[in-house]
């Protein structure tokens, strides 16, 4: 036997409708003390599913007592978001270096990789010398 009984789904579509709003959590906890049975969230999510309830968003609590939250900083006014940059030199840039200017073809096999750092070309991620090697359909093109 079910324990969504009538009384059980009209109560269901009461607090459903409530404002403020609340969880499918508390819904469960209150139809459980309310009716005597057992209920989880879960089977409450899927009653909702099932009888055509509409989509809700998430109920957002706040721990705070339901203040606002601190807004964060807008990004200009955190400062520099890396180290600055050493001076620039070909066959010498460490992977944390490189920008995304910076051409980024690996030079050697062996720690510590380093990368070519030559400006690059347009949007591809290497410098004009690279991308050829890279796309052999570039030769002769750029």
């Amino acid at each position: 036997m079910s324990v969504w009984t009538p009384p059980v789904a009209s109560r269901f579509n009461e607090l459903l409708k409530a404002y403020p709003p609340l969880s499918y959590t508390q819904i469960a906890q209150r139809l459980s003390k309310e009716f005597d049975v057992v209920l989880t969230k879960n089977a409450a999510i899927g009653f909702g599913r099932r009888t055509g309830a509409p989509k809700r968003q998430p109920v957002q609590f706040r721990p705070n007592g339901g203040y606002p939250r601190p807004q964060p900083k807008p990004i200009g006014t955190m400062g520099p978001l890396k180290p600055p940059r050493p001076p620039h030199v070909v066959g010498k840039v460490l992977l944390y270096n490189l920008d995304s200017s910076d051409c980024h073809w690996p030079e050697g096999t062996a720690a510590p990789y380093l990368f070519c750092g030559l400006p690059v070309l347009g949007s591809l991620s290497y410098c004009r010398k690279h991308a050829q090697v890279a796309y052999p359909a570039l030769r002769g093109k750029v």
